[in-house]
């Protein structure tokens, strides 16, 4: 009868045991899972940042490209309006010539004419090379901005992966 008690006993303390090991197995394997859903929600954002990243990368592109077609249209303007002001000064020096008495008319005129029409241009093109500049250097600033805040997103959502990694190492390399 002693050893049936015994046996009793020891049977008691296996169950015991085997219901204690089977309520940390079940704990474990929903931790497990809800760690693999996680896990597969930071790779989801991962992915929408590189995304969100590409198109910003594009949008800077196309914005240096513009700035480009910008600053080639002010060139050519500039080449026209110095073609313009030496027709204007070769049509001068021929009216000029036929009238020498209305030469230092038409001279003192057409300088001051052409001054101000230089000083105008070249204030024009400097509010147009300041705006782009500027608009240019903003968007550029803004964009490293943004790259810098997904950067640092990305490494943030990358320590955690790593991090939620190692957990489901331990929880595993535990299980087995």
């Amino acid at each position: 009868e002693s050893r049936l008690k015994q046996y009793e006993n020891e049977i008691s303390e296996l169950k015991a045991r085997y219901d204690s090991i089977t309520l940390d197995a079940a704990r474990r394997i929903e931790d497990n899972e809800t760690l693999v859903n996680f896990n597969n929600d930071l790779e989801k954002q991962v992915s929408a940042l590189k995304r969100q990243l590409e198109s910003e990368t594009l949008l800077r592109v196309d914005l240096e490209n513009k700035n480009k077609t910008l600053r080639e249209e002010l060139q050519f303007n500039q080449q026209v309006y110095e073609t313009k002001i030496y027709q204007i000064k070769e049509q001068q020096r021929i009216e000029i010539r036929h009238d020498d008495s209305l030469r230092q008319q038409y001279d003192a005129r057409l300088l001051q004419e052409l001054q101000q029409l230089r000083t105008q241009n070249e204030q024009e093109m400097q509010l147009l090379r300041d705006e782009i500049a500027a608009q240019y250097e903003k968007k550029i600033e803004d964009l490293q901005n943004t790259n810098r805040r997904n950067l640092d997103q990305i490494s943030s959502y990358r320590a955690d992966l790593v991090s939620y990694r190692e957990r489901i190492e331990e929880v595993t390399k535990t299980r087995a």
